[in-house]
């Protein structure tokens, strides 16, 4: 699939480990590896790689690209919206990547849409997310699945405590996490929790591997998100065999769906329904295999079927 044009992957300035972020870079790798011209380019003079990735991708500035051409592809991660305004005369064809469908309608001025910037396309990770900017704005766009990596994200019984873990970065980019008021919640009820020697867990600013170990101790994994899209953290919990319990988000419900066979230890509520995860809390709730959760996470998220969805999916740009 080698071509004359050049991939531009606009990098946000982030220097704490993220999902959206490995998934940006994993895209250019993908094509890198295919023999095309790759580079990450960031607004700032002088840039340096993203730390929190394995992969060797070139880097530049900007400022250093001289001329774009038609054949160009530059793809804008949906949290650097406000961004391609400032480049919407470039003649290069312009791709979002709707890692999380907010940050777009955050960025956007208002009475506007993305049509106004002349998009080639936009990618996401979910299907929920795809009809809501088709129904919003108009605009089609290509589903391609996240990958779940089984190296890290896998169950092991014996590993397995106490443990709720939950995610605490909502804190500072405005997801709506709501962790802290659910696991007071959660904690009051000291028969069960307190005195059974439970804990909770925090995972913010962690490494990946530190991130993915403590979802493999963990028998619950606590999500609060009020407005996270494709929550890849589900799939990665319930890959480690956790019970995964709490809000529903914006696509929720669709894991919840694709679980024809019951197999998911997947239990979601509305935001901020207290009561109802209280009364969870308190039950005691049929436990499926995590063995059989894991390998059905696993079977539905293959790193390939990712790989080959981003090849195809800009082949069409190149042919």
């Amino acid at each position: 699939m080698n071509s004359d044009s050049r991939f531009y992957f606009l990098t946000p300035e982030f220097n704490r480990p993220s999902g959206g972020m490995k998934r940006l870079h994993r895209y250019a790798k993908y094509l890198l590896d295919e023999g095309h011209l790759v580079f990450m380019v960031h607004g700032t003079p002088s840039p340096t790689p993203y730390p929190f990735t394995p992969f060797h991708l070139p880097v530049l500035s900007l400022l250093e690209i001289p001329q774009f051409f038609d054949r160009d592809i530059l793809v804008v991660p949906a949290a650097m919206t406000g961004s391609i305004q400032d480049l919407v005369t470039l003649p290069c064809r312009k791709v979002i990547l709707a890692l999380h469908w907010d940050s777009i309608f955050d960025r956007l001025p208002k009475n506007t849409s993305l049509q106004t910037f002349n998009l080639a396309h936009i990618i996401t990770t979910c299907q929920t997310i795809s009809d809501f900017f088709l129904i919003t704005m108009g605009i089609g766009s290509t589903m391609i699945r996240p990958m779940i990596d089984s190296t890290l994200y896998h169950y092991n019984a014996k590993a397995k405590r106490n443990q709720i873990c939950h995610i605490t970065r909502g804190n500072m980019d405005g997801k709506g996490f709501d962790s802290e008021t659910v696991l007071k919640i959660i904690f009051s009820n000291s028969d069960k929790f307190r005195t059974k020697g439970w804990t909770s867990v925090a995972l913010s600013n962690v490494s990946e591997e530190e991130y993915a170990q403590v979802l493999r101790e963990c028998k619950i994994f606590l999500t609060t998100s009020l407005r996270e899209g494709a929550h890849l953290s589900m799939l990665e919990a319930l890959a480690c065999g956790c019970h995964v319990v709490g809000y529903s988000g914006v696509t929720g419900r669709e894991y919840q769906a694709m679980d024809k066979d019951h197999v998911l230890n997947l239990t979601l509520f509305e935001a901020g329904d207290y009561i109802n995860i209280a009364r969870w809390f308190t039950s005691e709730p049929l436990l499926r295999d995590p063995a059989i959760q894991s390998h059905f996470i696993h079977e539905r998220f293959l790193p390939e079927k990712e790989r080959q969805g981003v090849l195809n999916f800009f082949n069409r740009f190149v042919q």
